[in-house]
């Protein structure tokens, strides 16, 4: 018969064990980003927009001296409308993505469904 010192020993060693995998094992990771590009070599500045910055304009950075304009975005799982905003004005879908529905503006936005997934 064990002594119940040892049993509560034991115990807690499996518990003080169980703590150190739990704190260093690693999580499920960052949240994957979503890159945006768009070729637009003649303007001064682009835009992003949409249901996932609540319509706010998120500034698109050059990409060199190539004419793109890029920038990568942590989306959540679901369906996401977005437009594109070139020089402060204009309103331009993305032209990769055949799925658009109407805006309020006489233009479209752009559908882009993310799974979700790491």
């Amino acid at each position: 018969m064990q002594p119940i010192g040892w049993v509560s020993t034991g115990f807690a060693a499996a518990l003080i064990a169980l703590v150190i995998i739990a704190v260093t094992l690693p999580g499920p990771g960052p949240i994957p980003k979503n890159r945006f590009v768009i070729y637009l070599p003649d303007v001064n500045q682009v835009e992003i927009a949409g249901s996932f910055t609540n319509w706010k304009r998120i500034p698109m950075q050059r990409a060199g001296d190539s004419g793109y304009w890029e920038v990568q975005l942590a989306l959540p799982g679901g369906e996401h409308q977005f437009t594109y905003i070139v020089d402060g004005r204009q309103r331009l879908a993305d032209p990769t993505i055949q799925t658009r529905e109407q805006d309020d503006f006489g233009g479209y936005n752009s559908i882009l469904n993310v799974d979700g997934k790491a």
